[in-house]
């Protein structure tokens, strides 16, 4: 791994770092501390009626299955949904269940839609958008919109800190009653590990930590840690533009191979590559925690892509 140092000329006695983890030894060797989170005085998860439920699940099945199968599987539903039968048990189960719980639902729903799912993160899994399109005269253009982008996920993230968000409430059922924002407040430093069979999601317990925090910035295929936050003081957008100028140049300087590619295959494939680079590099942990803790990741193409 190379380190270097850069002094900006406004600020000549401030360190501002740039790493750049050779062939990315980032191989996330340092379990993170998962967040616990403080319960919220909202109204719990209902639970449907199991007449209600069996009724839904009916309607849903007609018109993609054939009607002898249909058929079929009504009379089974039928079978589970009568006085005293298995759904009955179950249904009993999940309201006991309930009162030990916020959300029932939300282990089950977290692990069976996202971290038990196979297929690779990009595009399948994790949500994206598209900024309009930018026409750049020149390097510096881009770069700077870059730093702009970056000073804008900071002054967000400052805001979610704070718990300063408004709360969100329901517009249609039951309008204006409050909504969790847990979810906000996981937005930036969670890390999804890979797994053979189920993914884990973790957060740091804070995000107000002694070291500099940072963002992950990659720049033809080269990993860069770049600290945006420095003794609890911020990096102006021409520091972010100078450095994010240093990375570009280094990027083309000495290239390493390509493996954050592996973050987009299969989870279970990437899980088990994972597996394969903590036995065969070595152990670094500041940069471990450098990739789990950061605040957020950005892609810098080439001019060409």
């Amino acid at each position: 791994m190379s380190l270097e140092i850069y002094r900006t000329e406004e600020e000549p006695d401030r360190n501002i770092s740039l790493v750049k983890p050779s062939s990315l030894k980032m191989v996330l060797n340092t379990p993170p501390q998962k967040k616990k989170l403080k319960s919220k005085p909202l109204p719990k998860l209902p639970v449907p009626p199991l007449k209600q439920s069996l009724n839904k699940y009916l309607r849903s099945l007609k018109p993609i299955i054939s009607t002898e199968q249909y058929e079929r599987t009504r009379a089974i539903v039928h079978e589970f949904g009568r006085d005293g039968g298995n759904g009955e048990l179950l249904q009993q189960k999940l309201l006991e269940y309930v009162e030990k719980t916020t959300n029932w639902s939300y282990d089950w729903w977290l692990n069976d839609m996202y971290l038990k799912i196979r297929l690779p993160l990009p595009i399948h899994v994790n949500p994206g958008m598209v900024f309009p399109k930018q026409h750049f005269s020149d390097e510096g253009q881009r770069l700077r919109f870059a730093a702009k982008l970056i000073s804008g996920i900071l002054d967000y993230k400052v805001i979610i800190d704070a718990k300063a968000l408004p709360v969100d409430r329901a517009r249609h059922n039951k309008p204006g009653q409050p909504m969790c924002m847990e979810q906000y407040y996981r937005l930036f430093s969670s890390y999804r590990v890979p797994g053979l069979v189920k993914d884990e999601l973790v957060s740091p317990t804070s995000s107000v930590m002694p070291e500099p925090e940072h963002i992950i910035v990659v720049c033809n295929n080269q990993f860069f840690v770049l600290d945006v936050i420095i003794n609890f003081k911020r990096l102006s957008d021409q520091d972010l533009v100078s450095q994010l100028k240093r990375i570009v140049d280094s990027s083309t300087e000495e290239t390493d191979p390509s493996i954050g590619f592996l973050t987009a295959m299969s989870r279970t494939d990437w899980a088990r590559a994972r597996m394969k680079l903590m036995e065969s590099m070595y152990s670094n942990v500041y940069v471990g925690k450098a990739v789990i803790s950061r605040y957020n990741s950005i892609e810098i193409q080439s001019a060409q892509g």
